[in-house]
């Protein structure tokens, strides 16, 4: 028997034996369906490589969420309308899940909840807003997978109102085998997607998108470099959190509510500084000269205020005097300061101020203040 197909002579063997028209018309397509498949699973790939980036987000999401913690306390300090209206809805919620005889959601009173503290280091110390813990007694900690554990305040930073705390020794185990930080950066790329991070009730993340500012203006608050504001301000309850990046990775730590124009965070190195000095001194040195300056319209900066015994006074300046150069630099308009930082603590700085119809040159030693 003879088969031919497209001019190809198949003989010698049985029809049983061998394929049949069909059977070889079906391996022709074969790789025409494959085609077909393969271009229609490209979606597909695309889809699971969206789902991988998604998962590797949501482990570094759960990851920060092991160290975002929420502290709660007894104080006698009034909460502001905000807060009081948060912790009116949160204990609302609780009552909602305690009536269907539910328990996942803890009986805690909202009430005592201080806000966010982050797990600044393995050892147990966290940092947070300072104005949660300035009048609060027995404070406890949780992060929701851990339960509360004491913590006490170990020293503030006043000027930037941050509250260092140190959790009881008894969890410290525990967290060494898996708080890390996933990353910390300072460095802000612009096109980035930010947010603002936040445990106002343990376990629950509250995020916020926000936009940052794209230029770093002289803001002249000593800590120019180190601020990053955004948009829009973050509610209070979310002080002492963390700005993150479209990635989760940490660039900035929250400082608690200063007005309505923007949100600002702190450069973790900064922010480091402030926890180390803390941990080491149990203090926050600030530069101290014990003056308040003004600027001159015409000119210079005039002596708006000065303390008695300060450097400032011990260098001859008084009230109404015009500084004209400081550091060798001419003091013409508010961009010619440079902030006095904690670098500077102990340093001889040049001055050239007017006193009546006299110019005098002197010089100032920073000192230091808590």
């Amino acid at each position: 028997m003879v088969y031919r197909f497209w001019g190809i002579s198949l003989s010698g063997f049985k029809a049983q034996n061998f394929f049949s028209v069909q059977k070889i018309i079906v391996l022709l397509f074969i790789p025409l369906v494959l085609l077909s498949l393969g271009c229609e699973r490209i979606p597909e790939l695309e889809r699971k490589i969206l789902l991988g980036k998604s998962s590797e987000n949501s482990r570094h999401l759960f990851e920060l969420k092991k160290w975002l913690w929420t502290c709660r306390g007894q104080t006698t300090t009034s909460f502001s309308k905000g807060r009081r209206e948060i912790g009116e809805r949160i204990e609302e919620f609780v009552d909602y899940f305690q009536s269907k005889g539910l328990s996942t959601v803890t009986s805690e009173s909202a009430s005592t909840l201080l806000g966010t503290a982050v797990l600044w280091k393995e050892s147990g110390y966290l940092l947070s807003a300072l104005s949660n813990f300035a009048e609060t007694k027995e404070v406890e900690c949780s992060n929701g997978i851990l339960p509360w554990t004491k913590a006490v305040v170990k020293g503030f930073d006043r000027a930037l109102d941050l509250a260092v705390l140190k959790l009881d020794s008894s969890a410290t185990p525990q967290l060494k085998s898996y708080i890390r930080w996933v990353e910390r950066t300072d460095v802000s790329a612009l096109d980035e997607s930010y947010s603002v991070l936040s445990t106002p009730f343990p376990g629950q993340v509250d995020r916020f998108s926000v936009q940052i500012q794209p230029v770093i203006s002289s803001m002249h608050t000593g800590i120019d470099d180190d601020l990053i504001l955004f948009l829009p301000p973050i509610p209070e309850v979310s002080a002492g959190g963390l700005l993150v990046d479209s990635t989760f990775k940490v660039v900035g730590y929250l400082l608690p509510h200063q007005g309505t124009l923007w949100g600002a965070a702190l450069s973790l190195k900064r922010a480091d500084f402030s926890v180390n000095s803390i941990i080491e001194t149990g203090k926050v040195l600030q530069p101290y000269t014990g003056m308040k300056l003004r600027v001159q319209a015409g000119g210079g900066f005039s002596v708006q205020q000065i303390e008695v015994g300060s450097p400032a006074y011990r260098a001859g300046l008084r009230v109404d005097d015009i500084v004209l150069k400081w550091n060798k630099i001419n003091l013409k308009t508010l961009s010619d300061w440079q902030e006095i930082t904690a670098n500077e603590i102990g340093r001889t700085i040049p001055i050239t101020y007017e006193h009546g119809d006299k110019t005098i040159e002197g010089q100032i030693t920073v000192l230091s203040a808590e």
